[in-house]
């Protein structure tokens, strides 16, 4: 009685096993058939009928590979055969899929955000120490001018009015009731001539102001260009970057072992190597532990399937014949019934032609 009911729950836990692995591998394969497939429904109806039919392959394999050569021919063995290999071989690249995409750099992205973070910061920064550089000049520059336009304007106007009163004191002496003499005419001629000349200056300084101006803005727009241009750059970068020998982006459990074992037993593995061996073993024991919970379970019951099998056959026939000698008696029943009713009629006609004839 215990021993029964050891393998009874046995058999329990290991359906609940092949179960269990069956739902992950429904759950992977349906999370990459999504990304290849659309709409989802349909990603979603082949994982079903791709998992539950590797579980029924391998359940009537095993099932019927006890059958004779005859009922269970080579072809049949054959395609099953290459069937469950074909589900099984789907599952474990859709498994590598799934696992590879989650442990390959998983901190990539977090990686090349906290990059790109960095590159806005110092982009920020950099624009605006060129801004605080560029207004502090441009503040001393506007002063400078101003001082200069006002010493420039200061000197000439102070040459004007030295001339101006050279003239007007130059009118006071008079000749002959003329004013105009040739002292006079030298004062109003270099009066102008100084007007002149001033003004040409203060627009000689206006000029040269505006250009420096100028040069102090392209210089500054250059600069702020350069460094757009770099940060431009150096996103770019980050977004084709891989990271590959960057420790941040790998997992640290799995930087940390690899870290161990090369100092333990001197084997030097890259993150990416690891990932694939791990995923390649973890996806072999989670299809191979399906096929072994179906197929053991499906071996130790085979014995009670296959005589309940040839039981429900043996009374499928029986039941057959019975059928066909009842069928076969109700036609014989119907053929002698329909013959005595046509014999019947036969005498029923001929006692009418006998009793309707003249005596």
């Amino acid at each position: 009685m215990r021993i029964s009911w050891f393998f009874k729950g046995s058999w329990m836990l290991q359906l609940l096993v092949g179960v269990g692995l069956f739902l992950c591998s429904f759950f992977i394969e349906y999370k990459i058939l999504q990304v290849f497939i659309t709409p989802a429904a349909l990603a979603l109806f082949l994982s079903v009928t791709l998992e539950m039919g590797k579980v029924i392959a391998i359940v009537w394999h095993y099932y019927l590979n006890h059958l004779s050569f005859s009922s269970y021919p080579g072809a049949v063995r054959l395609t099953s055969r290459l069937f469950r290999l074909g589900l099984v071989a789907l599952s474990l690249l859709c498994s590598q899929l799934f696992l590879n995409d989650r442990l390959d750099r998983p901190n990539l992205a977090r990686v090349k955000a906290a990059e790109t973070e960095a590159v806005e910061n110092r982009l920020s920064k950099d624009l605006g120490r060129i801004e605080t550089l560029y207004r502090s000049r441009k503040a001393a520059i506007t002063t400078r001018h101003k001082t200069e336009y006002s010493d420039l304007k200061t000197s000439c106007d102070q040459r004007i009015i030295n001339l101006e009163s050279l003239l007007l004191a130059e009118m006071d002496n008079v000749v002959s009731g003329v004013f105009k003499g040739p002292r006079y005419v030298e004062f109003e001629r270099r009066l102008l001539h100084e007007k002149q000349a001033c003004n040409a200056a203060v627009k000689q300084l206006q000029q040269q102001q505006s250009s420096e101006i100028e040069q102090l803005e392209t210089r500054y727009s250059r600069q702020q260009q350069a460094l757009l241009s770099t940060a431009d750059k150096k996103r770019g970068q980050i977004l084709t970057d891989n990271f590959t020998n960057d420790e941040r982006v790998n997992d640290p459990h799995i930087t940390a072992f690899l870290k161990v074992t090369a100092s333990l037993f001197d084997v030097t593995l890259k993150p990416m190597e690891f990932v694939f061996v791990f995923s390649l073993m973890l996806s072999f024991l989670m299809e191979m532990g399906i096929v072994l919970a179906f197929s053991t379970i499906t071996v130790s019951i085979v014995p009670v399937l296959k005589a309940q099998h040839e039981t429900a056959l043996e009374e499928e026939v029986l039941m057959t014949r019975v059928g066909g000698e009842a069928k076969h008696d109700e036609v014989m029943h119907q053929a002698a019934m329909e013959k005595i009713r046509k014999a019947g009629i036969r005498t029923v006609n001929k006692a009418k032609s006998v009793l309707g004839s003249p005596q």
